[in-house]
């Protein structure tokens, strides 16, 4: 791939993702608008839909979050609904004894995701060495080497490991919702910088890096961490490789280690 067209597909990506981040942002605003709505409302004596401001809206909040910012083509919005649903119905009706429909409805979700499950891939810029699994693989890992540049795993409900091989090594996108995910990025190279954008929900990943690269983290965490857990870090110097993530992550965490 010829520079130029490296840049273009870093500049494409890095678009992408600050219009999720500018959505996200409006999405989480929204929400905060509508909350001191109802908290008026509510000291005026006006609302008398109590159960808008208990705890099981807050499933519903992130999900509305998640849809807007994904550009309503994501589904994780469906699952938050659904527990925000499940667990608010057992408020409004606790003669229905919800708590005897949670190992029903945990069964249920579980053989939906083998049945709808979305298959994961991983490409290149130019959609080449396209890696596809289907459902025999769900819920383990299947090691694939990747000679590209650039990476884009968008991994739901499942387990991805990858292992990239490449001299230039520029970054990526990594999507990973209710999921795990192994990079490893030892027999990589990059020439001065690589940025990597992850957008993860309630899931695990984990990035084996060497261990003279310096690690920028620039990730939004909402009850989640970003850990490097390589000993001694690298002194920073003109020669030093930086891998920058950006990006965000719910309920989830970003494990940084070395071999």
């Amino acid at each position: 791939m010829k520079p130029v067209e490296h840049t273009m597909a870093s500049e494409e990506l890095a678009e992408q993702w600050q219009k999720r981040k500018h959505r996200g942002r409006m999405a989480f605003g929204m929400v905060l608008v509508a909350i001191a709505a109802l908290l008026i409302l509510k000291e005026l004596g006006m609302l008398s839909a109590a159960w808008l401001l208990s705890w099981p809206m807050i499933f519903f909040a992130f999900g509305f979050i998640s849809l807007v910012k994904n550009g309503f083509r994501h589904p994780f919005w469906i699952f938050m609904f659904g527990v925000g649903a499940f667990f608010l119905s057992g408020m409004l009706y606790p003669e229905l004894l919800i708590q005897k429909f949670i190992l029903p409805a945990i069964l249920a979700f579980a053989g939906l995701l083998f049945i709808f499950r979305r298959k994961e891939s991983c490409r290149g810029p130019q959609g080449m060495h396209r890696f596809r699994h289907g459902r025999k693989h769900f819920g383990t890992y299947q090691e694939i080497s990747s000679t590209e540049d650039e990476l884009h795993i968008n991994n739901s409900y499942s387990g991805v490991k990858r292992s990239i091989i490449s001299k230039d090594f520029k970054g990526g996108e990594i999507r990973n919702h209710l999921g795990g995910c192994e990079l490893n990025l030892m027999h990589a190279e990059i020439q001065s910088q690589a940025t990597i954008v992850i957008d993860q929900h309630m899931g695990g990943i984990k990035l084996i890096v060497p261990s003279h690269w310096r690690i920028q983290s620039e990730v939004n965490c909402t009850m989640a961490s970003v850990e490097d857990q390589r000993g001694t870090l690298p002194a920073e110097s003109a020669e030093t490789k930086i891998l920058v993530l950006k990006g965000n992550v719910f309920m989830g965490s970003v494990e940084i280690v070395s071999y």
